[in-house]
């Protein structure tokens, strides 16, 4: 090996990821990196992990969004994370996990994302939880969701579904 020039490659996609101090050098990257780089690069996160989504392939875009998301925490872009919350919210339903689906929605409704009380009535009936899923779904007619088709179904499977569980038992 002597005489070869060795590289060492640098990370500079999570570099928070190592050690145990994640929330000090989080908190150091917001304050050096400018936030529009951050922004910028959490985009390009997002944009790769809807390719993935789009292709059906949930873990990678999962992992994608994850990272975008710890990326912009405390960056102060509310509204661009509140849209990545609500992406990564819809991987994990995709991969049957909805508590953690529901978290991500209720953390992106209280960012102020404006598909948020949709997708936590999309998890919420994923749980089977039909009465607080209806409730999700008028608060998204509320806040105007534009995806009517698709929350008209969803809200007609809150309604039927309680009394399709009480014929078959």
């Amino acid at each position: 090996m002597r005489g070869r020039n060795r590289t060492r490659t640098l990370n500079l996609t999570a570099p928070w990821q190592e050690g145990d101090h994640t929330r000090n050098v989080r908190a150091r990257i917001v304050e050096v990196i400018p936030r529009s780089i951050l922004k910028e690069r959490a985009l390009v996160l997002k944009t790769e992990g809807n390719q993935h989504f789009s292709a059906g392939e949930y873990s990678p875009a999962l992992s994608l969004y994850s990272e975008a998301i710890e990326m912009l925490e405390g960056a102060g872009e509310d509204a661009t994370l509140a849209t990545i919350l609500c992406n990564r919210s819809v991987a994990y339903l995709k991969l049957g996990q909805s508590a953690s689906a529901l978290a991500d929605a209720e953390r992106a409704g209280a960012l102020g994302g404006g598909k948020a009380h949709f997708r936590r009535a999309e998890a919420l009936s994923s749980m089977r939880r039909y009465k607080q899923a209806l409730e999700a779904f008028e608060a998204a007619l509320d806040n105007a969701v534009s995806d009517c088709a698709a929350l008209t179904l969803l809200s007609l499977n809150c309604l039927l579904a309680p009394s399709v569980e009480r014929a078959g038992t």
